[in-house]
């Protein structure tokens, strides 16, 4: 079946979709890939892969001192903060009396991440002490341009936080 061109669209029978994304600025990945769907066909051409989120972000929690500490390291953006909050959901969930989010071995900090922190220290509410340690400028600085040191506890170490 051949294309009918109307102007620079194409008819009704195919659909032509560009989809293009490009990773962290630090990775430089980017993923150009062109979708052609006909009545009975499917193509897609990737031209690179796109990271896995677990090699960029790392997250373990632990108990410590009558508190849940949630560690990450890595990069925090749009790609693994939803990593990152499934740990913190999971850590609110328990309703420890503190939770600490150890930011020591994050190498970058989102805007996706920075929402992420806004929306636990919400969740966190009065119930329980949420407490950020930020030991670096890849996390201190987004925090601070924010203006978000203020409503957040951020502290600079993990002793300090445990406090």
């Amino acid at each position: 079946m051949g294309q009918r061109r109307i102007g620079h669209r194409l008819d009704a029978a195919q659909s032509v979709f560009d989809i293009t994304r490009c990773g962290h600025a630090a990775e430089h990945n980017r993923r150009i890939a062109t979708a052609t769907i006909e009545r009975h066909t499917a193509a897609v051409v990737e031209h690179a892969d796109e990271p896995d989120p677990s090699t960029l972000l790392q997250v373990s929690t632990e108990p410590a001192s009558g508190a849940v500490v949630v560690e990450a390291a890595g990069e925090v953006d749009m790609l693994t903060a939803p990593r990152l909050d499934q740990e913190i959901q999971q850590a609110i969930a328990q309703s420890p009396p503190r939770l600490v989010l150890d930011l020591s071995d994050v190498t970058f900090l989102s805007s996706a991440g920075l929402a992420l922190l806004v929306r636990a220290h919400k969740d966190c509410g009065d119930a329980i002490d949420m407490r950020i340690v930020a030991a670096t400028s890849a996390t201190q600085r987004p925090i601070e341009l924010m203006g978000l040191h203020g409503d957040l506890r951020v502290h600079g170490s993990r002793a300090e936080a445990l406090a």
